[in-house]
């Protein structure tokens, strides 16, 4: 018994055939590009209780209790309210390495102690970022 090979065109046309489907690719970051450390995270890796974080506006200065952390931008404790859109300086330490940069407030909540914030960091020396992208991949590999 012989068989026929089968190809693409004994398939028939499906004209008038219409898919109501779109694709889209599961970010398992959510809308995030880049992944963010906790605090707690970061503290450990740091033998530290808390990172101090200096914050600037135009009308205040004070410091802030880092909250999370990534190579995009910051999450701070505030006792102070800013506002969404306000661009800020920070200045922290991260073990040695002092990171300073500009950012723009993206969102602000209210807690019982003050205010959380995040912010995205504002042309960030590439430095800083290749710096923080170390400590991620540190911890990273020493959960392994």
């Amino acid at each position: 018994m012989s068989e026929d090979k089968k190809s693409w065109d004994d398939i028939p046309s499906l004209d008038g055939l219409d898919i109501e489907w779109e694709f889209t690719p599961e970010n398992p970051l959510g809308k995030r590009k880049y992944v963010r450390m906790k605090e707690g995270e970061i503290s450990s890796i740091f033998e530290v209780k808390v990172v101090s974080v200096k914050v600037i506006t135009e009308t205040f200065n004070t410091v802030a209790t880092l909250a999370d952390l990534s190579e995009g931008g910051i999450g701070l404790h505030l006792k102070r309210k800013v506002a969404v859109d306000q661009q800020i300086k920070i200045g922290f330490f991260l073990g040695r390495q002092k990171i300073t940069s500009r950012a723009i407030v993206k969102q602000v909540q209210r807690t019982k102690d003050g205010y959380r914030i995040g912010a995205h960091f504002h042309n960030i020396n590439d430095e800083y970022r290749v710096f923080i992208a170390g400590v991620y991949a540190s911890k990273v590999l020493n959960n392994r």
